[in-house]
């Protein structure tokens, strides 16, 4: 298990990795293309489909994925209740959106909400058979349909941009992406799902599935509801300057988490019961999530401001303002989707209930009163106290399921604080020589970021046998330079 985690993780990272560059690749060259306007307009379409999705959700995935027992016999029944949500949600999305649009103030979104119907039910008639790769951590074909999806949505997009330049190249790239992802997911697994319903299987899966559902609404809540607001008082262009750094910050930070749960959850699940592994899974888990986010969040703060000038352009500066918030919520974001993975697997999504609960709860204190006096940069302000109330209830939780108290988290934390060091280090220097950051000096500050990354990983991994690093030479089968013990590996106090 632990041999077939490790490799699944490595392919993850790689996979994933390539996916939220092509991501990157794809809203650099849009947004050069298009306006700020052209963004918010589609992301207030976005809105719409966030809500009927995330409002739906069955959360049969989960449940199944949870069991260790043999799935074949839960399959249709869950096709069959994926089907026939998607086909209903496409239907209510086309009736609502001239409804919808008119909230927004924005017209113009009518025919795009409808559109994105679409994309639901394509979703829906996915072939729920990749889900026996997801099980059996086949993380590289679990993910091909993703990339090859991910590349047609890029191209499309792009040339559509080219001869379009509005927002409706956008649309067509998603629509693209996501008859692309539902081909391939039938070529890629030779399972053939039928329509048929099984009421004693659907109610069992939903036992589990329900708090799956509630879950996902406070989700939306928390990580989309701040899209919902800005559609409604501040207007489409400044959705689509939120939007575009959310999506920066969601890739530097948020992207690692997803990949390292789309393995994390069918490990964990695998060796429910087992106290001390779950420990030790959580703390390499937190060990290189860490790791990877928190130094990317120091960048993202730290120079911000070039960033966005050199990348995107004068036209989006305000991204500069709002990224150092989010990035760093992100970051919290990362660690408590790893803690909360942890209940789901171990049975107890409710625990991961509270959690989502606690974070919806601070940022809507906190929204309103900062989006007042901040505008944009509030309600990034808002997701990051958001984030930072949470971490309480997530440690609380961690302690009754895991017995990881407080210290031990925080010293799973320092490898991650010592690369933050290291790559602001970098920066701070060529900040005090570069009055003003061009191409090439942004290029030689991040080659220098980078190399300073580099050999504090390698120190770490010598001294500590800790760090980014861990990973590669555990997929190596290597072990560290010095005896570690055991109780350092699993983080706990026991």
């Amino acid at each position: 298990m632990t041999d077939r985690a490790l490799r699944a993780g490595f392919w993850s990272v790689l996979l994933r990795s390539s996916m939220r560059l092509i991501a990157f690749i794809r809203n650099v060259v849009l947004a050069r293309l298009l306006a700020p306007d052209d963004f918010g307009l589609f992301g207030i379409a976005l809105v719409m489909l966030s809500i009927v999705e995330r409002f739906s959700s069955t959360g049969l995935r989960g449940a199944i994925i949870q069991k260790k027992a043999d799935i074949g016999d839960y399959l249709d029944t869950a096709f069959t209740i994926q089907a026939f949500r998607g086909a209903c949600l496409a239907a209510m999305l086309w009736l609502s959106a001239p409804y919808a649009a008119q909230f927004f103030g924005e017209p113009r979104a009518t025919p795009f909400i409808q559109l994105l119907g679409i994309t639901v039910l394509l979703r829906g008639v996915r072939n729920i058979g990749l889900i026996y790769y997801t099980r059996e951590l086949e993380v590289q074909r679990q993910n091909v349909h993703t990339v090859v999806s991910d590349i047609v949505e890029l191209l499309v997009s792009i040339v559509a941009a080219i001869l379009l330049r509005n927002a409706w190249a956008l649309m067509i790239g998603v629509l693209a992406g996501n008859v692309t992802s539902m081909v391939v997911s039938y070529v890629m697994h030779p399972y053939r799902p039928r329509l048929s319903l099984n009421l004693d299987k659907a109610r069992e899966l939903s036992r589990y599935g329900r708090w799956i559902f509630l879950s996902h609404i406070l989700s939306f809540l928390a990580y989309r509801g701040d899209n919902f607001i800005i559609g409604k008082l501040l207007g489409a262009p400044a959705l689509g300057i939120y939007l575009l750094a959310f999506s920066i910050s969601e890739a530097a930070t948020v992207g690692i988490s997803q990949m390292m749960t789309s393995v994390a959850f069918p490990a964990y699940s695998r060796i429910q019961g087992e106290q001390a592994r779950v420990q030790r899974a959580f703390s390499l888990a937190v060990d290189l999530v860490a790791s990877l986010t928190m130094p990317a969040a120091v960048v993202l703060w730290l120079l911000a401001e070039p960033i966005t000038l050199v990348v995107l352009g004068d036209r989006w500066l305000q991204v500069a303002f709002v990224l150092p918030p989010l990035a760093f919520a992100g970051v919290i974001r990362t660690l408590v989707s790893n803690g909360t993975t942890v209940y789901k697997a171990v049975g107890r999504p409710d625990r991961a209930f509270l959690v989502s609960l606690a974070t919806v709860i601070a940022t809507y204190t906190a929204i309103f009163p900062l989006i007042q006096l901040y505008g944009l940069v509030g309600v990034a302000m808002a997701v990051l106290f958001g984030q930072l109330a949470t971490i309480p209830v997530f440690l609380a939780q961690m302690w009754k399921i895991l017995g990881v108290d407080w210290r031990s988290f925080v010293r799973m934390l320092m490898p991650a604080g010592v690369l933050g060091l290291a790559v602001a280090l970098p920066v701070v220097v060529m900040d005090t020589f570069i009055e003003h950051f061009a191409i090439i000096e942004l290029g030689l500050t991040l080659l220098l970021v980078s190399l300073s990354y580099l050999a504090a990983a390698v120190g770490l991994w010598q001294i500590k046998g800790e760090g980014p690093l861990r990973l590669l030479h555990m997929v190596a089968g290597k072990r560290p330079p010095r005896k570690v013990a055991a109780s350092e590996l699993s983080g706990s106090t026991t």
